[in-house]
């Protein structure tokens, strides 16, 4: 389950970091702080740690990056992937989260 779309403003969380593809887990949200609720909260995280065989007990890096969408005046059509409605941005926090099973 994900958050509802954000338009404007708004905050990617996920531990997909060195990815240039789509992201497959992640949480939105119009705050960092609710990114990152929304990404433990709805099962994203769970289902990245599974997907990635992390181990019980195993700290995992989330990263929170303030998104760009397509109506943002920093969209580059030339650079972004047209089917995409946002991409990540800046990084603006670092979050250690320990998986539980």
């Amino acid at each position: 389950m994900q958050a509802t779309k954000v338009t404007g403003t708004g905050y990617v969380a996920t531990s997909e970091i060195d990815t240039e593809e789509q992201i497959a887990f992640y949480g939105e949200g119009e705050t960092a702080k609710k990114a990152l609720e929304v990404f433990q909260t709805s099962g994203e995280f769970k289902d990245y740690c599974d997907c990635n065989s992390v181990n019980d007990g195993e700290e995992v890096e989330v990263r929170i990056y303030k998104a760009i969408y397509k109506d943002d005046p920093e969209w580059n059509e030339e650079e972004f992937n047209e089917d995409f409605d946002w991409v990540v941005g800046e990084c603006v926090d670092t979050k250690q989260l320990t998986y539980y099973k």
